[in-house]
């Protein structure tokens, strides 16, 4: 019998005998006793001591990564050192090599990003020094990071809890700093690959699903992408279809409660982008509202550094700074 359990927000620790850690879940299956696993590596507060033996119909034990006996890490205790006040809760994950990291549980709002644009703008340097103070890509006054009217031109009325849009990579980008975090770990050519892209690894459980919400079969009701039938454009025009509340289609979430990360905005990632300069060609993940495609966690494309578009947000992600007691 196999049967996979993903180490999540809702705090249930398990200790089983006779299981194996593979990518981020804890793997099962019959067979003869196991030997004694090694012993796990020196975590922050002493390394782990070598596993016991597997009993009869069990796999070989493992070693322990850090913790006691043997014990894996538990990210459900990991700490970060983002701003708790600025942007979404973070949920603690767990990639396949066992280090923990955490993720924002939705996009960015437009109420959270004005609390950004409402705080003394940074000065855009290196890849986003085309965006300098005081020439703001369409947006009022002397903020960079404002948002160009012409790209919300036309649109619906903006919920304060929809996903924030018309926003370029550097918008991203900076936000994602100002709250003492990154964009979200990728890979241009890696995006399929849990081990390279981080994006990739919470959205699909480590390479076990297409979708956040299911192995290999597409709901179109579970999120907000074209096909919905309440939202999205495929059945209305594009000038009534728009992004829903974050969080609000409870459906559309990993096993973690990591929420929209496949619909409603297609996301800016942390992938490096093809060059420098507005033009640098940098990875959107997760397709939208008005994306025509399969929406799932393999969904990935390009837009230029300095796009902004109204089917296009982020979200952030954070390092481990290490474990609660």
């Amino acid at each position: 019998m196999r049967r996979a359990l993903f180490v999540g927000s809702l705090g249930l620790t398990v200790a089983l005998v006779g299981c194996q850690w593979v990518a981020g879940f804890e793997d099962f299956e019959e067979g003869s006793a196991g030997a004694a696993g090694a012993a796990g590596a020196s975590p922050p507060d002493g390394g782990g001591a070598a596993g016991s033996a597997g009993a009869g119909g069990g796999v070989s034990g493992s070693g322990g990564v850090s913790g006691s006996a043997g014990a894996p890490p538990s990210c459900l205790t990991a700490t970060h050192a983002a701003n708790p006040m600025r942007g979404p809760k973070l949920i603690p994950q767990q990639r396949q090599d066992g280090s923990c990291f955490f993720m924002d549980e939705t996009e960015v709002t437009v109420e959270q990003y004005d609390a950004f644009l409402q705080s003394p703008p940074p000065t855009p340097t290196d890849a986003c020094a085309w965006k300098g103070v005081g020439i703001p890509d369409g947006g009022a006054g002397s903020n960079p990071f404002a948002r160009p009217p012409s790209c919300l031109s036309g649109q619906p009325v903006e919920s304060p809890d929809a996903p924030v849009s018309c926003v370029d990579w550097c918008d991203a980008y900076y936000f994602c700093q100002w709250a003492g975090k990154t964009l979200c770990g990728d890979h241009a050519s890696g995006f399929k690959d849990p081990t390279q892209s981080d994006w990739y690894g919470v959205c699909s459980a480590n390479g076990a699903r297409r979708y956040p919400y299911s192995r290999s079969t597409l709901d179109v009701e579970a999120c907000n992408t074209y096909q919905n039938g309440t939202s999205g454009c495929a059945n209305q025009p594009t000038s009534t279809c728009s992004r829903v509340d974050a969080k609000s289609l409870s459906r559309c979430a990993t096993e973690s409660h990591v929420y929209d990360l496949v619909g409603n905005v297609a996301e800016w990632t942390g992938a490096t982008c093809s060059t420098t300069g507005e033009s640098g060609l940098c990875n959107v993940r997760g397709g939208s509202y008005v994306s025509d495609t399969d929406p799932s966690c393999e969904s990935n494309s390009s837009r230029q550094r300095k796009t902004a578009e109204v089917y296009i947000g982020f979200r952030c992600c954070a390092p481990s700074t290490g474990w609660q007691p």
